[in-house]
């Protein structure tokens, strides 16, 4: 995939990457730029696809929480807030 910027950012990442991402699609996949796709291959990149997983969604718990944690801290800032008369 020589000239594609993409493939040259990655370098020699270039076949996991394609790998992770399709995952499953394409198992009948035997080469990727003139690379033997190998069993280990496989396996690595179902690995990195599943604690890219795990990561995203503890990601978005944590996101969650700082939310549910800002929403309080406004609410209780609010309540503290003395009516004017």
């Amino acid at each position: 995939m020589a000239g594609n910027p993409f493939a040259d950012e990655l370098g020699e990442g270039l076949k996991a990457e394609i790998l992770v991402e399709l995952g499953t699609e394409l198992k009948c996949l035997k080469s990727i730029n003139e690379e033997e796709v190998t069993e280990e291959d496989i396996t690595a990149a179902n690995e990195t696809r599943t604690e890219r997983a795990k990561a995203k969604k503890e990601a978005e718990e944590e996101a969650a929480r700082a939310a549910a944690e800002a929403a309080a801290e406004a609410a209780a800032a609010a309540a503290e807030v003395p009516k004017e008369e």
